[in-house]
Parts: C-alpha cells; sequence; structure tokens
C-alpha cells in the first residue's frame, strides 16, 4: 500500500472505482471527465505502482478492498 501515497486524489479515486467493477465509461461519468482522461489516470497508476499486465490494476485493487 506503500505506493498509493504516490496518487493524487483523483487517482485514488479512480482507484476506488476500479474495485467497484466500474467501466472506464461509468468511471469518467461520475468524475465528470472523458474516457481517455480515466484511461490515462489508469496508466499513470500501474506506472506508480509498478503493476503490470491488462487486468493488474483491477486485481490490486479487488486486494486493498
Amino acid at each position: 500500500m506503500g505506493g498509493e501515497q504516490a496518487l493524487t486524489p483523483t487517482q485514488r479515486k479512480v482507484l476506488a472505482l476500479v474495485a467497484q467493477g466500474r467501466t472506464n465509461r461509468r468511471i469518467a461519468e461520475v468524475l465528470g471527465v472523458g474516457v481517455r482522461t480515466v484511461e490515462n489516470h489508469r496508466a499513470h497508476i500501474c506506472k506508480r505502482l509498478e503493476l503490470r499486465g491488462p487486468n493488474a490494476l483491477l486485481i490490486y485493487a479487488l486486494q486493498q478492498k
């Protein structure tokens, strides 16, 4: 969980919504941003937490629940 402190508040919100099983489109609606912005946030989260693989962020988010 140490890497989560490096995340911005918006990135933490994206991570929480991923843990709830929300799609990028639904996350974008909740945050009031575009889907591409959500994709960028997810990419930055993966980079900061050193996650690799197509489902790594989802697996990580579910483990943090």
